[in-house]
């Protein structure tokens, strides 16, 4: 009995429908049946492909996946089949399926005959089914492995797809992996995923690892390639893999595997060495997380002392630095110590001895501080000091403070804070005593009154402002006599400065000292003090300020809470509280007493207003704790904190609202900033309470105002407020999200009141009475802060949803019922609730328009007109509403009555709805989430477009549709009536990538239809739109379901049309290639590559040679390859994996062969490098390149590689008595090989070195050759007393032999290198009779403009500036020759000595040549220099400058004085070469940098000392001195000249005295040095030191030393004066 399924019904069932009924007629009929049907109705594209998704899943059984892994039409369907093979293999029936594809043999059949893409899906799905621990089946392992060993010898695919077979590694055995890891030119090693295989064989992988680490015989010895291999496991199996409990309770099993590593790494030195690339990732990544993971975990005090031990000991054992910050292992270790001394701190002392002690000691310190018990805060400094390896200092005795105060001379303000009071008053106090003169606190950071410094115009802190905060006391209100004094002296100092910037310093320094004593009733007086410089606006701006008033000190103290509660009574905070609004009152009093001030401007005193919101944040941040102290309910701390200070908001609004304080801004409701409240979120109830009271008392003060100002208010009807409207009030004009509201009931029922406003009043026109309107003014409600309180208001988020939804309802019901539709409510409010809860899913109701929709009632043979807009509903255009009363409250911002006089009420406009056309962008865009149905019609509808476009139909479309045949027609024969089609001409249409973003489901067929038709056409005649469309065509069909139907299209397309070269890399792609099934890519590739090959040899056979970038035609009308085709074909060869390499390097072999063109050759040479670069370890492979590569080395070694001369060639030009023409400016083969050698090549070091021996030098020896014909043809041609044989011969290019020696000196025999000093020498000292040749050529014009006289002037006279690369071979790290008769270094430097002492005799009394060579060997004194270039120089080049300079003194003698004759005739000066030997502070060492800096500065004096010896002819040295000394680091200009200084005896007053000249010139040096290193001096002990220096300079009785020391001086000042702004300003 027949199968009865009808395609059509099928296609318009829903995913759900489908499947039962799919598995429904399988229960009647077979699983097997509708699987058959399926795929040929998809195999004829009556279905779409993506329906065998449902019916894999619906079906219940493994056949249909077989079916479409095996299938051969649709990749679609096969991707989905393989993607349930994979689940398949991971089940229970894992051996029936294998068993069912055959076994092995069966697989690899099947991976043969796939495309790339599918071949690379099926390994992993198969490399992903034996995870461990999940599925540890070893039988399953067995089977892939066998079947991965099976496909690397596999006869049946010889593509080059090893990086996806290594995909199947991680489900291999481990022996299998074992045996990999150990490989050492495995094709899979490149390919393989640390992370996949260390999470199928974590077990092998720690084995491997701990064997790797402990130097056992599981690793072969000294293969450093497999230890570094090894090492890469480390981070997946200490950080992520197995995600598994592990041996030892409460840890993971990457813990305790961590702690094996650590244990055997803190045993064992050579274990490290072999993990050196890792020590960072060690201290980072492996220490710190283990510990951070063991304290989150819920292992005990003993396990993580362990930890600590072991980590302790690790680092330890390899003394590694460590920092002490946040997460390390010092933080952690800290605060366990501070829970249990007696445990932990033997580890401490150990750690605190690793860490690294530098400029930010303290600052680090004070972050481990903050984590431990205040108790113990002090004693964790004294063991840090005491135990960090660079200081070593008991802090606890005189002594050792004193010698820690002289290396760490700045404390941080912040650091005394930390300590409990006891400990730092004590340690303060002490620090004073032993620097009683000295400045040695550092500005704390931030809004702090210990930001504010000791002198004006410093950065140094105040000892007594801090000694008095530290001794402030938090229980009492009495101020000290000792406090009182200091306030009262600050006061009398600003009264009578002079200047204003020293009487704002001393008037914040009165108040701040006011605010440290923690006496509100002194910080009172000193307010009302204050208000004396209110007409001094300079003075007073800078006292009501930001940092004068909003001090985080100064707000704590005003809050009334103290930070330590103990022993503080409710009484007291009570009466502190009452103080600190006094004291804001009386800020806020200041400001309405500057009102007075001609100068008054309000932006200068937000900060005193602020002061409310501040206060009351301060105050709640704390008021948990208090109540929880004293045990209050929250109306009872409500009480204590908030009620006075209502009273004082309350009485301060009213003052500022009047007509008089208008100038502050708060005369209207949204303008007074300090009632707001609103960017930070209330923590305690009392605050919430607080607000609500706050609020009801603000709308019943401003009814009173309100009323004052228009007594129309009094009458103004619900629901118009006549206070204050809602969004006014604290706390609720944030714009945040986050904010869930407390218990505040007035605003709360404010709020529901609005949100459920009746009809009556929400609908109710909006005034427009003039007099009501007056009334009303700014002070509408405003509806989305209302619905934001209501529904947030409270906990719990399903009581906010309820909310939500209810609010939702009132919305769309009884405020939308009668002034719009349910559709037209549904729009205008989902963007309010949409603004106001975004967080919130409501049930919205979307428009259900589908359009286009295929027609269904007609006759699907006969053609009929359609519109695909038949079922596009119009577009809705915005619709405004009459004003309402709703719409003041939907609007209040942009609308209400806002000016007075104009009554203009807002209004409100139902959001319009566009329907987007066919082909418009916005389909583009929205397509993807069409239905089925919808996006039939839109396939059928710009199918219809493509052909339209493309000339082929009017009306009937016979050779489209119906489709895909009369009787099971998925398209109808359809026509677009003319209207649409007139429409859709007007825009521009996206119909090509709205097809592009469907492409699965458009059938392949139809593309195929208008696409070869439109070739066609386009082969006849070629506008530029037609191909614009033919080519989008074909490359919609390449992107298809079946791409092979767009294999003959695009090979057409490339051969008949060769000038599209930019389209035809866009259609013949390696990712279209990579999706053919396995034939059909490889013989695309090969007919390509054929079609290409025979177009060449026609052309050679023609003598017709295409030229770049364009089409030259033969006699008939055959179109001619173009040279970018064939290029393209070489390219698309190396980057495809459809055939094998040997195929891919015989056609690109081939191509070089047979085509002359230089820009073809270079790309294929270029891809036979690529190709060696990949796949080098395969000798088979290698050796076929380098067979290929034979070919280039005659054309490459040529005169001219554009046209290379055969012996026929040579026999002719040698008869001819012609010199051949030499293209030594075009080289692009010979190029391409030298760069393959590069540094930055890909090739490996054997490879390099194969490429080297049997390409390179190949090509330089027939290059040679080539050379010597020239040669002897040149002198045929231009006769002279001159052999052959008595002439250097050199390679057409001898400047390649540079490049060659740079890159590869570790692989080049010496001969190479000799042959190019040759070279040189000859070039900078020709022999007489070249030197005669060079001279006629020079002297003739055309002799010299002709190719002949232009090449042997290259070769034989680039004279004496002639390039070296000699020298750049000793500027890096020497790498030691490979092999027997390599390079070695002091072959180099002799070289390079013979260079510089020829260039030395070279008559040129200023020595341009000589010292140009010079400059290249000068060293590098950049700080950015790398190590090994500096050391390069000091081990390589220094010795031959100093070789070098000592020659020259050798030859400069008394003989050589007096010799008229002499040779060289003069001798350059030595000195400024000499000054390159100095031990400069760049260069990288391990001596302290101050004794470095000390050694430096002796140097310099050394040679300020030879200068005064040589005299004063010579004193124009100085300056190359100074120059010299410009060199060493910037940061240690200051130290060096310090240096120098104090060996300047500027005391000796004997002025011909040497003593006395000596002095002089070291004054001039350090003095340039300090002009110059001052503005980069960072450290204050440095400008100590200077600042001691000139002092003594400005005391001296040398007149030259007192200017120097004034004018160094002045810039000494400057830089305290910088360096204290900036800390200001931090």
């Amino acid at each position: 009995m027949a199968l009865t399924l009808h395609n059509g019904a099928l296609r318009g069932m829903a995913a759900r429908e489908l499947a039962m009924h799919l598995r429904s007629r399988s229960a009647a009929e077979s699983v097997e049946a509708v699987t058959d049907h399926l795929l040929g109705a998809i195999e004829q594209q009556s279905l779409p492909p993506n329906i065998i998704s449902i019916w894999l899943t619906a079906s219940g059984s493994w056949e249909p996946m077989f079916a479409a892994v095996q299938q051969p039409f649709s990749n679609y369907v096969r991707r989905k089949g393989i993607s349930h093979l994979g689940r398949a293999l991971r089940s229970n029936d894992w051996q029936h399926i294998w068993k069912r594809l055959g076994g092995v043999q069966g697989i690899d059949s099947m991976l043969s005959k796939l495309s790339v893409g599918d071949n690379r899906l099926l390994c992993q799905k198969i490399g992903r089914c034996a995870r461990l621990p999940e599925l540890p089946d070893e039988e399953r392992r067995r089977r892939v492995t066998e079947l991965l060993q099976n496909l690397l010898k596999s006869v049946n695919d010889q593509r080059p797809l090893h990086k996806h077979y290594a995909q199947l590694v991680p489900a291999c055995t481990p022996d299998f992996v074992h045996e990999l890891l150990q490989s050492k030119s495995h094709p899979l090693l490149e390919y393989l995923s640390e992370e996949l295989i260390a999470r199928n064989h974590y077990p092998l992988l720690r084995r491997l690892v701990l064997g790797n680490i402990d130097g056992n015989t599981i690793i072969v010895p000294n293969d450093t390639d497999l230890k570094r291999r090894m090492s890469n496991f480390l981070p997946p199996l200490l950080e992520t893999v197995p995600q598994q409990p592990g041996e030892e309770s409460g840890l993971s099993a990457t813990m305790c595997f961590a702690k094996v590593v650590l244990h055997r790494l803190a045993t064992s030195d050579d274990a490290y060495k072999s993990l050196e690339p890792f020590d960072a990732y060690f201290e980072r990544r492996v220490v710190r997380s283990l510990i951070r993971r063991t304290v989150k975990s819920a292992a005990g005090v003993e396990q993580i002392l362990d930890v600590v031990h072991l980590a302790t000991s690790f680092l330890k054992h390899h003394d590694l630095r460590i920092e002490p910050d946040k997460g390390s292992l010092t933080f952690h270790v800290a605060r366990y110590w501070s829970k249990s001394p007696g445990k932990f701190e033997d580890h401490l002392k150990a750690l605190l001895s690793l860490q690294k002690y530098d400029h930010t000691y303290f600052d680090r310190l004070c972050v481990v501080l903050r984590s431990i018990r205040g108790p113990c805060r002090y004693r964790f400094l004294s063991l840090s000091v005491l135990h960090t390896k660079d200081l070593g200092f008991d802090i606890n005795e005189e002594k050792g403070l004193q010698a820690f105060t002289t290396q760490m001379k700045y404390w941080p303000m912040g650091l005394f804070l930390l300590l409990q009071k006891g400990h730092s008053v004590l340690l303060l106090e002490r620090l004073m005593r032993i620097q009683p003169e000295r400045s040695f606190l550092r500005l704390a950071t931030g809004i702090s009154i210990l930001s504010h410094p000791a002198p004006p115009s410093t950065r140094w802190g105040n000892p007594r402002l801090l000694s008095t905060l530290l001794k402030q006391k938090a229980s009492s209100s009495a101020q000290s006599n000792e406090a009182q004094e200091t306030v009262q002296a600050q006061q009398r100092k600003a009264m009578t400065s002079r200047e204003q910037s020293d009487r704002a310093f001393f008037a914040k320094s009165a108040a701040f000292y006011a605010i440290a004593s923690g006496s509100l009733e002194l910080y009172e007086e000193v307010i009302k003090w204050m208000r004396r410089f209110l007409r001094d606006y300079m003075t007073a701006t800078a006292i009501y300020d930001q940092q004068a008033v909003l001090t985080m000190e100064g707000i704590a103290l005003l809050s009334g809470i103290p930070q330590d509660m103990e022993n503080v009574s409710l009484d007291e905070v009570r009466f502190r509280v009452t103080q600190g609004n006094k004291i804001i009152y009386q800020q806020f009093e200041s400001a309405i007493l500057s009102l007075k001030e001609p100068s008054f401007f309000a932006d200068d005193w937000w900060a005193p207003l602020k002061l409310f919101e501040e206060v009351i944040s301060a105050r709640d941040s704390r008021a948990t704790l208090l109540q929880r102290k004293h045990n209050l309910q929250d109306d009872q701390l409500c009480a204590i904190l908030y009620i006075e200070m209502m009273r004082t908001m309350l009485k301060a609004e009213e003052i500022a609202i009047q007509p008089e304080h208008k100038a502050l801004g708060f005369d209207n409701p949204d303008s007074g900033s300090f009632f707001r409240m609103g960017e930070w979120k209330a923590t305690s109830r009392s605050t919430h309470l607080f607000f609500d009271c706050l609020a009801k008392e603000r709308d019943n003060l401003w009814k009173r105002v309100r009323r004052q100002r228009n007594p129309a208010t009094v009458v103004l009807p619900e629901p118009w407020p006549r206070g204050l409207p809602l969004q006014n009030l604290p706390c609720l004009h944030s714009g945040r999200h986050d904010i869930t509201y407390g218990p505040m009931p007035y605003i709360c029922s404010r709020a529901t009141a609005i949100v459920f406003i009746p009809a009556e009043l929400a609908l109710a026109p909006s005034p427009h009475n003039q007099e009501i309107a007056d009334a009303i003014g700014n002070f509408a409600d405003d509806y989305r802060i209302a619905l934001k309180v209501y529904v947030m208001h409270g906990d719990g988020r399903e009581a906010q949803e309820a909310r939500a939804l209810r609010a939702f309802a009132h919305a769309l019901g009884t405020l939308s019922l009668g002034r719009m539709s349910e559709e037209e409510a549904h729009r205008f409010w989902k963007p309010i609730f949409a603004n106001a809860l975004p967080k919130y899913k409501l049930p919205w109701k979307e428009p259900k328009v589908k359009y286009p929709i295929l027609p269904t009632d007609i006759d699907s043979i006969q053609p009929c007109e359609w519109s695909p807009n038949d079922g596009k509903p119009p577009d809705i255009k915005l619709r405004k509403l009459s004003s309402a009363v709703l719409d003041c409250m939907l609007h209040p911002a942009s609308g209400s009555y806002r000016h007075t006089g104009k009554v203009e009420p807002p209004t409100s406009s139902i959001p319009p709805v566009t329907y987007p056309p066919i082909f418009s962008q916005a389909m583009y865009y929205t397509v993807q989430g069409k239905s089925f149905a919808e996006k039939e019609g839109i396939i059928a509808a710009s199918l219809l477009w493509q052909s339209l476009k493309a000339g082929q139909i009017a009306k009937p479309v016979a050779n489209l549709f119906p489709f895909p045949s009369k009787d099971d027609a998925r398209y109808p024969a359809l026509f677009f009536d003319e209207e649409f089609v007139t429409e859709s001409e007007k825009s521009h249409t996206y119909d090509e990538q709205i097809l592009e973003r469907i492409i699965t489901i458009v059938p392949p067929k139809l593309i195929k239809v208008l696409a070869k038709d439109a070739l066609t056409k386009l082969h006849a005649s070629s506008p530029a739109p037609k191909q614009r469309s033919t080519y989008r065509l074909i490359r919609l069909l390449a992107a298809s379901d079946r791409p092979q139907l767009a294999t003959k299209l695009i090979a057409d397309s490339i051969i008949q049309h060769p000038d599209a070269s930019s389209w035809h890399r866009q259609l013949l792609t390696a990712g279209f290639l990579h999706h053919l099934p396995a034939h059909e890519a490889t013989r695309m590739i090969l007919d390509f590559a054929d079609m290409v090959l025979e177009k060449l040899e026609s052309q050679t056979s023609s003598h017709t040679r295409p030229e770049a970038g364009s089409a030259s035609t033969e006699s008939d009308s055959a179109p001619v390859i173009k040279v970018t085709t064939i290029k393209f074909l070489s390219q698309l060869i190396d980057n495809v994996k459809v055939i094998s390499h040997h195929t891919s390097i015989a056609i690109l072999r081939k191509l070089f062969e047979t085509s002359n063109h230089i820009d073809v050759r270079v790309a294929v040479v270029e891809s036979l490098l690529a190709k060696l670069a990949r796949c080098g370890m395969d000798d088979a492979i290698a050796e076929a390149v380098f067979v290929a590569l034979h070919a280039v080395i005659p054309v490459a070694g040529s005169l001219n590689e554009r046209s290379p001369a055969g012996e026929l060639e040579w026999a002719e030009t040698e008869a001819k008595n012609i010199v051949p023409e030499v293209r030594s400016d075009s080289t692009p083969l010979f190029r391409s090989v030298q760069s393959s050698l590069g540094h930055y090549q890909s090739l490996s070091q054997s490879t390099r070195q194969k490429v080297l021996i049997r390409v390179m030098l190949p090509i330089l020896e027939e290059s040679k050759v080539n050379s010597a014909r020239w040669v002897k043809s040149f002198l045929a041609k231009y006769p002279v007393e001159l052999k052959v044989a008595d002439v250097p011969i050199f390679p057409v290019h001898p400047e390649s032999l540079g490049f060659l020696l740079k890159s590869n000196c570790d692989i080049l025999s010496s001969a190479p290198m000799n042959l190019y000093h040759q070279w040189l020498l000859t070039n900078m000292s020709p022999p007489l009779e070249v030197t005669r040749i060079i001279d006629k050529i020079r002297n003739d014009p055309d002799l010299r403009e002709s190719n002949e006289g232009k090449h042997w002037l290259n070769i034989y006279g680039k004279g004496h500036s002639v390039h070296s690369d000699m020298p750049d071979l000793l500027k890096n790290p020497w790498k030691p020759s490979t092999i027997s008769d390599g390079i070695n270094i002091n072959h180099v430097q002799n070289h390079v000595f013979e260079q510089a002492r020829l260039l030395l005799y070279i008559p040129y009394p200023i020595f341009t040549h000589w010292k140009t060579f010079m400059q290249r060997l000068a060293p590098v004194t950049s700080s950015y220099a790398s190590n090994d270039t500096t050391q390069s120089w000091l081990s390589y080049l220094k010795p031959v400058v100093q070789r070098i300079l000592d020659d020259i003194e050798a030859l400069r003698t008394l003989e050589w004085q007096r010799n008229p004759k002499r040779r060289p005739a003069v001798l350059p000066d030595t000195f400024p070469y000499r000054l390159w030997l100095l031990d400069y502070t760049t260069y990288h060492s391990t001596t302290p940098q101050l004794e470095r800096c000390e050694n430096f500065a002796a140097q310099l004096i050394d040679k300020l000392d030879e200068v005064y010896t040589l005299g004063i002819a010579h004193h124009n040295k100085l300056s190359e001195i100074k120059a010299a000394a410009l060199k060493s680091a910037n940061q240690d200009y200051t130290t060096i000249a310090w240096h120098i200084s104090r060996r300047a005896d500027v005391e000796v007053l004997d002025r011909s005295s040497p003593v006395f000249q000596k002095a002089l010139l070291r004054v001039e040096l350090a003095e340039s040095l300090f002009s110059n290193g001052l503005g980069n001096c960072k450290e204050i002990n440095v400008l100590d030191n200077v600042k001691e220096i000139t002092r003594s300079w400005q005391m001296s009785e040398i007149e030259e030393v007192r200017m120097a020391g004034s004018r160094i001086g002045k810039d000494v000042d400057e830089r305290y004066k910088a360096l204290s702004a900036k800390s200001a300003h931090v």
